[in-house]
């Protein structure tokens, strides 16, 4: 028994190494990953924290550490969201994509369009959120459906081009390991006083705070 247990164990090691050893990114992947964004050697090791010399050996093949790929991951995420970046397509929906596990099932109409960059996009639902209440999970993805602006991040950038801020919330319940969070996107009125929206993590309207609140204690 002890022998069968030793050997899955080595087995599964080796195959999280092998798995590893096939993901780590090599010298042509990097070299590829600092001129799509555009960077020289000086510019990419002050980005990763290294000197030029560290990132000539690694395109000239020396091993990469696994730490460097997902920098440049997060990186090359932050580069595609630049207001230029494109073109991109902005997704939302008239009702939640996320259904209840109980009751009947609400099938959205998905919205689709294309733009030539982030601006255009952002510049659009924006509109949409000020103007309209069934807007929900909206999204921002790249040619190859890579998200590259989440719900809450859309959110959060179209509080900045307006009367509007946002109050993150977030409710521990340790008793059932659940934690609600989400936004109050308050807005300010021309009379100087205040309207209170909530909004889920995932992007989906309240018309007030206290729906807000009893989402918050429907999680619960």
């Amino acid at each position: 028994m002890e022998d069968n247990l030793t050997f899955l164990l080595n087995k599964s090691i080796i195959i999280m190494l092998l798995i590893l050893i096939w993901q780590i990114m090599d010298a042509n992947e990097l070299q590829a990953w600092r001129k799509k964004l555009g960077l020289t050697q000086i510019a990419a090791s002050g980005m990763l924290g290294v000197s030029r010399v560290t990132i000539q050996n690694w395109e000239a093949g020396a091993k990469i550490p696994v730490a460097i790929e997902a920098l440049c991951e997060l990186h090359e995420k932050r580069w595609k969201m630049r207001p230029e970046y494109g073109p991109v397509t902005l997704i939302w929906g008239d009702a939640s994509f996320w259904q209840p596990a109980y009751g009947p099932a609400i099938v959205p109409k998905l919205s689709k369009e294309l733009y030539p960059d982030n601006q255009s996009a952002l510049s659009r639902i924006c509109t949409l959120l000020r103007e309209q209440n069934a807007i929900h999970n909206p999204l921002i993805i790249d040619e190859s459906g890579e998200i590259i602006w989440t719900s809450a991040q859309i959110i959060e950038e179209c509080a900045k081009r307006s009367s509007f801020t946002v109050e993150p919330f977030s409710v521990s319940f340790p008793q059932i390991n659940q934690r609600a969070e989400g936004f109050f996107v308050i807005e300010t009125l021309p009379d100087g006083g205040t309207v209170k929206h909530g909004i889920d993590a995932a992007g989906n309207p309240f018309s007030s705070e206290a729906r807000a609140q009893a989402w918050i204690a429907a999680k619960t």
